[in-house]
C-alpha cells in the first residue's frame, strides 16, 4: 500500500520516537524509506556547510537506530525550504506517502502544524500522514508519548460521497490485502446541508436512507477481509463529529479525503481535513 515513505526528520526527540513506529508502516507494504532533513535556507546563511555536516551525522545515526527486517532505509540531507524540498524529492522518488510528525495541542500545534506540515498537507500531491505526538509537562519542559499505538489496529474511515472521497477506496482496498483489523466507515450529515431542515422529514429520511445504504455498500466490501467493519452516519458539525467518534471508538487512526489539484487545495483544504489534522490526538493520513 505504501512501497516507498518520505519521512521528514527533524532531529526533536519526536522524530526518534516516530522512527519506533515505521514497524507499522512496514505492516501496510512499506519497502523503502527516505528519510529527509531539510537545512533552512532561510537560517543557513555562511554556516550552511557546517548545518548540512551536521545534519549528515545525525540522520545517519536515526537510520541506524530503525530494526525492521526487509526494509530499505536511506537518508538524505537539502538545502532550502522544508515544505518545497519535501514535496519536490516526495515526486522524484514517486513516493506512496509523506509521513511527518507533529507536537500535541497550543504552542506546538501553531508552531508545527501551522508551518511545514501545514503548507506541505496543501500542496502534496500525494497521501499525507501526520502523526500526532501527545505532550506532557516533564521537568522544565515536554516529553512525548503514546505515539507508537497500533496504526491500523482501529481505523475511522470519513467519506462524503463526493469524488474526491472516492479516492479513499483504492487505499481501503490495500488496506484489507495488508493490515485490515477494524474499521468504521463514518458520514456525517452536516447541519448547515441545504436541505436538512429545510426539505420535508420524508425526504431527509430518503436521502439519509440512502446515504446509509451507500456505506453499508462500501462495508460489504470489506467485510470478508477485515475483522469488524462498522457503519455509522451522524448528523452534525464534521470536524467536531469525526473527532467525537473518533475518541468514542478509540481510533488509532483517522482517513479523509480532500481535493487533488494544487490550487483548490490551498484555499479549501483549511476545512474538514485540515482541521481535523490541527485538532485530533491520533494520526491522520490525508489521501488526495
Amino acid at each position: 500500500m505504501f512501497e516507498k515513505v518520505i519521512l521528514a526528520a527533524d532531529f526533536s526527540p519526536y522524530t526518534e520516537r516516530l522512527l519506533g513506529c515505521v514497524g507499522e508502516l512496514a505492516r501496510a507494504g512499506m519497502e523503502e524509506m527516505i528519510a529527509l532533513y531539510v537545512v533552512d535556507s532561510k537560517h543557513a546563511e555562511m554556516a550552511e556547510g557546517m548545518l548540512k555536516a551536521f545534519a549528515e551525522k545525525e540522520l545517519e545515526r536515526l537510520i541506524r537506530s530503525v530494526d525492521v527486517k526487509g526494509l530499505k532505509v536511506t537518508g538524505t540531507v537539502e538545502v532550502g525550504q522544508p515544505a518545497r524540498e519535501i514535496l519536490r524529492l516526495a515526486a522524484q522518488e514517486d513516493a506512496s506517502l509523506i509521513y511527518l510528525g507533529a507536537h500535541g495541542k497550543g504552542f506546538f500545534e501553531r508552531l508545527v502544524t501551522g508551518s511545514v506540515s501545514n503548507k506541505v498537507l496543501k500542496l502534496a500531491d500525494r497521501p499525507v500522514l501526520v502523526h500526532k505526538c501527545r505532550l506532557h509537562e516533564k521537568g522544565e519542559g515536554y516529553a512525548c508519548e503514546n505515539v507508537c499505538e497500533l496504526l491500523f489496529q482501529k481505523v475511522l474511515v470519513t467519506t462524503d460521497f463526493s469524488v474526491y472521497a472516492e479516492s479513499i477506496r483504492p487505499l481501503l482496498e490495500g488496506m484489507i490485502d495488508t493490515c485490515c483489523d477494524d474499521i468504521t466507515l463514518l458520514h456525517v450529515q452536516d447541519e448547515g446541508d441545504e436541505w436538512a431542515g429545510a426539505l420535508e422529514t420524508d425526504l431527509e429520511e430518503e436521502r439519509a436512507a440512502r446515504k446509509l445504504e451507500k456505506l453499508r455498500e462500501l462495508a460489504s466490501c470489506l467485510e470478508t477481509h477485515c475483522r469488524a467493519v462498522e457503519t455509522r452516519l451522524e448528523e452534525g458539525s464534521p470536524v467536531s463529529t469525526i473527532l467525537r467518534v473518533a475518541e468514542e471508538i478509540g481510533a488509532s487512526l483517522i482517513v479523509v479525503g480532500a481535493l487533488g489539484h494544487r490550487r483548490l487545495a490551498e484555499k479549501l483544504l483549511g476545512g474538514v481535513a485540515e482541521s481535523v489534522v490541527v485538532h485530533s490526538q491520533v494520526p491522520v493520513l490525508v489521501v488526495r
